[in-house]
C-alpha cells in the first residue's frame, strides 16, 4: 500500500475549469493545483478520431438462462442499435483482472481505467470518496449495507430490500447516536448515505487500523460476522472491538425506531444493522491526465465509481436524474455525455442497474434494462456521434450472471467502433458472438492501451 495522504490525491472540493491547454484545479490552495497539459495539436495523429467514449454497462456479463431459451439476457434482449455497432467494429471478450477471477466493480473500474491493483486503496475509500466524505490522515474508511438482522444478530437481508426511501432519516439518526455517545474508545465515527442499501462509514480517532476483517458474510441467513484483526498490532485489534460494538450499538439504537414499525407494517424489512467491508486508507496515485496526458469525464449515478473518479482526478459531469438504479434517466446521462465530449478526449459513460440485476436474480428485468439501455444510449450512439471524428469502446467491468446472483470470473464482451477499425463477422453484441471477433480475449490492461493508440496518444515502446 502506499502511505497515506492528508486528503485524497484530487483536491477536496475541487472544480475543474477547462481550458484550451488542458485542465486546473480549483482547489482553494488544497492539493495539486495544476495537472499536465493534453498533447499539443501537433503532437497528436489526425488521422486517428481525436475522441473516444467509453461505455461501461455494470455487471453485463450472464451466463445461459433456460427461461431465456439457453441465452444470456444480453444475447436474449433485442439491441439493434448495439448490433449495428458491432457490424461497424471489432469485438472480442475481456478478463478484468485474469481468467476465472470475480473481482469488484471498484478495482475493476480502477484497472479498466490503466492502473494495477497496487493502487487500489479498498473499497471503503472510495465508497468514501463518492460520497464527497473528506478522508485525513490515519482514517479508515468501509463500506456498508444497511440491513435487516433478528435478535439473535442473524441476516434476514443483507441489503434490507434495496429500495430504502428512509435511508438519510436513519443515517441522521446513528450520527446523532454516535456523537451523544462521545464515539467509541475515543474513535469518532460518521456515516453517509449512497444509493439505495450502500452507505459510507469513516472511523476518525488514534490508534486505529484498517487491518480488520468484514462484517459482512454477503449471503442471508447466517451470522452477522465478527470483526477481527488481520495482525497481531494493538491497533487492529482495537478497531475491530470498535467495529463490533459498533454494530451492537446500532441495532439497538434502530430495533424499536417509529421508521421499522412503519416498513414493517407495510410488508418490508426493517432496517437495524450495518454490515461493513473493505476497510482501507487513502493512498498516493497519479491522477489520470498525468498518468496518460489526455482528459476524462465520467457521467455516472453510482457512489463508488464517483470515489473511483475522483481518486484518480476524473471529473464527474453533473447529470441530474443519474440515480445508479433501474430507473435512472438514461436520456439524460447519453446527452450529458455527448456535451462532455466538447471539453475532454475520453467520455465515460457508467450504468449500473445491469448489474443490480444480476445480483437480485432478475434475469427478465435484466434483459429488458438492456433493450431500454439499447433503445436510448444505443441510439444516441449510432445517430448522435461524429464517428470521423470519435471512437467507442462498449464493454462491462465484470460478469453478475443471475443464477449466481454475485460477481462470476468469466470474461466480458467487448467492442471497439471507430473510423480505420479492422472488422470482423460479428453480427450482434452478445457474450459468444463477441469471443468470435477480431479483437480474441484480452485484458483490461490492454484496454487502455488500445484506446490510447486509437486516439494517436499511445507512446511508442522502444527507440
Amino acid at each position: 500500500m502506499h502511505p497515506c495522504l492528508a486528503t485524497c490525491r484530487m483536491p477536496q472540493g475541487g472544480v475543474v475549469n477547462f481550458f484550451s491547454h488542458g485542465c486546473r484545479w480549483s482547489s482553494g490552495g488544497s492539493g495539486k493545483e495544476s495537472l499536465a497539459p493534453a498533447p499539443a495539436a501537433s503532437e497528436v495523429n489526425h488521422m486517428e478520431p481525436r475522441k473516444c467514449i467509453l461505455l461501461i454497462m455494470d455487471g453485463l456479463g450472464d451466463k445461459p438462462i433456460l427461461d431465456l431459451d439457453g441465452r444470456t439476457p444480453l444475447e436474449a434482449a433485442r439491441t439493434p442499435h448495439f448490433d449495428e455497432l458491432a457490424t461497424r467494429g471489432a469485438c472480442g471478450i475481456m478478463d478484468v483482472v485474469e481468467p476465472g477471477m470475480p473481482v469488484g466493480s471498484d478495482i475493476a473500474h480502477l484497472l479498466i481505467f490503466g492502473y494495477t491493483r497496487e493502487d487500489y486503496p479498498g473499497r471503503g475509500p472510495l465508497e468514501a470518496l463518492g460520497v464527497g466524505m473528506e478522508l485525513q490522515p490515519g482514517d479508515v474508511a468501509l463500506r456498508g449495507n444497511l440491513a435487516n438482522i433478528d435478535q439473535g444478530m442473524n441476516i434476514i437481508d443483507r441489503r434490507a430490500g434495496r429500495r430504502i426511501p428512509e435511508a438519510g432519516e436513519i443515517i441522521t439518526i446513528l450520527n446523532n447516536m454516535v456523537e451523544e455517545s462521545g464515539g467509541i474508545e475515543g474513535v469518532k465515527v460518521e456515516f453517509r448515505h449512497s444509493t439505495e442499501q450502500r452507505v459510507a462509514c469513516v472511523l476518525r480517532g488514534p490508534g486505529i487500523s484498517h487491518c480488520i476483517s468484514d462484517t459482512n458474510p454477503n449471503r442471508d441467513y447466517v451470522p452477522v460476522a465478527e470483526c477481527k484483526p488481520l495482525d497481531d498490532s494493538p491497533e487492529a485489534r482495537k478497531t475491530a472491538r470498535v467495529i463490533n460494538n459498533l454494530t451492537k450499538k446500532i441495532y439497538e439504537s434502530l430495533k424499536d425506531n417509529p421508521i421499522n414499525k412503519q416498513r414493517k407494517a407495510k410488508g418490508q424489512p426493517q432496517v437495524n444493522c450495518i454490515l461493513t467491508h473493505g476497510a482501507g486508507m487513502i493512498q498516493s496515485v497519479p491522477s489520470f491526465q498525468e498518468k496518460f496526458h489526455v482528459r476524462a469525464a465520467c457521467v455516472t449515478g453510482n457512489g463508488v465509481i464517483r470515489g473511483v473518479c475522483r481518486y484518480l482526478g476524473i471529473n464527474v459531469m453533473p447529470c441530474p436524474g443519474a440515480t445508479g438504479t433501474i430507473n435512472t434517466d438514461l436520456e439524460a446521462k447519453i446527452e450529458t455525455l455527448l456535451q462532455s465530449l466538447q471539453k475532454v478526449d475520453i467520455g465515460i459513460l457508467h450504468i449500473k442497474a445491469t448489474d443490480s440485476s444480476g445480483h437480485d436474480n432478475k434475469p427478465f428485468q435484466k434483459k429488458e434494462f438492456l433493450e431500454n439501455i439499447d433503445s436510448i444510449v444505443g441510439h444516441g450512439l449510432v445517430s448522435g456521434v461524429d464517428w470521423e471524428d470519435t471512437c467507442a469502446v462498449i464493454t462491462a467491468d465484470h460478469s453478475t450472471p443471475c443464477e449466481n446472483a454475485d460477481h462470476s470470473g468469466d470474461p466480458v464482451p467487448v467492442l471497439i467502433v471507430g473510423k480505420n477499425i479492422i472488422h470482423d463477422e460479428v453480427r450482434s453484441l452478445g457474450e459468444r458472438s463477441c469471443a468470435g471477433g477480431y479483437l480474441g480475449r484480452i485484458s483490461s490492461h490492454s484496454l487502455m492501451n488500445m484506446i490510447l493508440n486509437r486516439l494517436g496518444r499511445q507512446k511508442k515502446f522502444g527507440a
